[in-house]
């Protein structure tokens, strides 16, 4: 890592040791119903994009021809709360 990023392996060891690992997993799961939510309010946007980059005359039978990358940056707070703060369709590394 570097500067202020700290992977999320390491993110989540952390609060395992400080708060537990049933608290842990419990973050995890409420920071993934943040992830669907998101992806389900963005649905619409997301196909209009890949609709028109592989428009219907372009399409074989093949059931996926790209896919898009997000990154989704999430705050925790002292309660393990996830908020979300960004969604970016250009990550960092």
């Amino acid at each position: 890592t570097s500067g202020s990023k700290r992977s999320l392996k390491w993110f989540m060891r952390w609060v395992a040791e400080e708060y537990g690992q049933d608290q842990a997993d419990k973050m995890w799961g409420r920071i993934s119903g943040v992830c669907v939510k998101l992806l389900i309010a963005g649905l619409a946007q997301l196909v209009r994009e890949y609709d028109a980059v592989w428009p219907l005359s372009r399409r074989d039978n093949t059931p996926s021809q790209c896919f898009e990358l997000l990154g989704i940056d999430v705050m925790i707070d002292e309660k393990l709360k996830p908020w979300l703060i960004e969604v970016n369709h250009l990550p960092s590394f």
